[in-house]
């Protein structure tokens, strides 16, 4: 048995909300037995970008071993708004009233357009590359080879030797042609663009875990 339940009512006051779902809590554990489970997001992916990732897969495990993959310097990029990130479900104010709430940071302010920038980081075993902030519109693959490719060698350079692999996903700039032979000359193994799987962030640990944690 499955049930989804949204939170949405009718005309009913607080009370009746309330009691209904004391009474739906008590049935669904009580009575069914059921667990409340978060819906999980996940990629739509197609049946080509499956196959890719089985491929991707089985090239890892033929080509790399466990040693091996601790040297990946994993990279990945996002856009963050300057107004800041909450959560209107989980974030909230402990206060006697609502005005003492609304006095400590209880109103947050929206701008209808925020201005946005472009983050950068990377992490591998040994900890995580300097951040580089891209505040300048987008980023293509002359900004990506000038601003990033260099800050991704020193700090992999420092914490690994010249020993390691560099990570990057199918982003337009780090695809590029130019993009690859930066890396062909300047960083001690890469991965090319034709093994890494578009629509995969699962495979990478900064795209799953610490960027889209927000």
């Amino acid at each position: 048995m499955c049930l989804l339940l949204r939170g949405h009512f009718g005309p009913y006051n607080e009370g009746d909300k309330e009691s209904f779902f004391i009474r739906a809590h008590r049935i669904l554990t009580d009575d069914l037995g059921c667990y409340a489970y978060k819906i999980v997001k996940e990629p739509a992916m197609t049946d080509q970008q499956k196959v890719n990732r089985r491929k991707f897969a089985t090239w890892i495990q033929r080509t790399f071993r466990k040693e091996d993959t601790r040297k990946i310097l994993f990279s990945d990029e996002k856009y963050f708004d300057v107004d800041g990130v909450y959560n209107s479900q989980t974030d909230r104010i402990w206060a006697i009233n609502h005005t003492e709430a609304d006095k400590r940071d209880g109103v947050k302010k929206k701008n209808q357009f925020p201005t946005k920038v472009m983050v950068w980081l990377g992490a591998c075993s040994k900890g995580m590359t300097t951040l580089v902030i891209l505040d300048e519109g987008s980023v293509d693959h002359v900004k990506y080879i000038e601003r990033v490719l260099p800050v991704a060698k020193k700090c992999g350079d420092e914490m690994m030797g010249n020993d390691w692999i560099f990570q990057q996903d199918n982003a337009p700039a780090h695809n590029d042609s130019e993009t690859h032979q930066w890396c062909r000359d300047n960083l001690p193994s890469f991965i090319p663009r034709e093994r890494w799987p578009a629509n995969s962030p699962n495979f990478n640990p900064l795209d799953y875990c610490l960027i889209r944690s927000e």
